[in-house]
């Protein structure tokens, strides 16, 4: 299950998709360069200047503390010894170790037992200092 967050500025301007936390998963922070918006403190400093626009996909406002934590406190239930457990391949069949899954689904292992996306898939441009993965698509 994943829920997408969104920063509204105000003015007419459109909604800005900041990410989407993804269960089991790193979150995926956008990032917009063109925009100047690199890294987490480049969204840290946008949240403090529109703290009442953060908003999830199903419209219901998140306060900057809410943001932060889901950002931040993704905990996986990956160990990535042996074989994955409970993860299967879109067959059924079920992988012979973490290798084939990393491979299969472009990942890595992150941080807190969460999957990561490996750098230049899914739009991942890096990885952050802490639970969360660059994303420019």
């Amino acid at each position: 299950m994943s829920r997408n967050y969104y920063l509204s500025i105000g003015g007419g301007t459109p909604p800005t998709l900041i990410g989407t936390a993804t269960e089991g998963w790193t979150f995926a922070l956008r990032v917009y360069p063109e925009h100047g918006i690199s890294d987490i403190d480049d969204w840290i400093d946008l949240f403090s200047k529109h703290p009442e626009g953060i908003d999830n996909e199903d419209g219901n406002r998140v306060t900057l503390f809410d943001m932060m934590r889901v950002i931040n406190s993704g905990a996986g239930t990956h160990d990535f010894k042996g074989k994955p457990a409970g993860l299967e391949k879109a067959d059924g069949s079920p992988y012979t170790g973490w290798l084939e899954y990393h491979s299969y689904n472009e990942s890595c292992a992150g941080p807190h037992g969460l999957l990561r996306r490996r750098i230049r898939t899914h739009g991942c441009v890096g990885h952050g200092a802490g639970p969360w993965d660059l994303i420019n698509p």
